[in-house]
C-alpha cells in the first residue's frame, strides 16, 4: 500500500523502492507491478527484458494477471519473446487453473 500511495503522490522513486522491496520478498502483486512499471516506463526506464523477468517471476508466484501477460506474449511474440504456442498454452492453462478468465 505504501508503494501505491507514493506513486499516487507522484513520488515514483519512493514507490519503486517500496514495491521492489516487496517484490524481492516474494509478493506476487508487487512483482507484477514491477513488470508493469518496466513495460510502461513509469518511474523507471522502459525495459521490456526486465519487465518480462518480473512477469515470469510474478506468474511463478501465482499472479493470474502475469500469467495472462506471459501467455499473450508467447502467443503473439510480444515483449521480445519468441512466438511459442506451447509456452503460451502452458501459461494460459495455469491462468485458468488459478481462476483467471476463460
Amino acid at each position: 500500500n505504501d508503494g501505491y500511495k507514493a506513486a499516487i503522490k507522484g513520488d515514483y522513486d519512493e514507490a519503486f523502492l517500496i514495491i521492489r522491496s516487496k517484490a524481492i520478498e516474494g509478493d506476487a502483486n508487487a512483482q507484477f507491478t514491477m513488470a508493469m512499471m518496466f513495460h510502461s516506463g513509469l518511474g523507471v526506464k522502459m525495459d521490456e527484458q526486465e519487465a518480462v523477468k518480473w512477469d515470469l517471476t510474478a506468474a511463478e508466484s501465482g499472479s493470474v494477471k502475469a500469467m495472462e501477460v506471459i501467455s499473450a506474449g508467447y502467443e503473439n511474440g510480444w515483449f521480445g519473446l519468441e512466438r511459442d504456442p506451447k509456452r503460451a498454452q502452458y501459461w494460459y492453462d495455469r491462468m485458468v487453473e488459478a481462476g483467471g478468465d476463460q
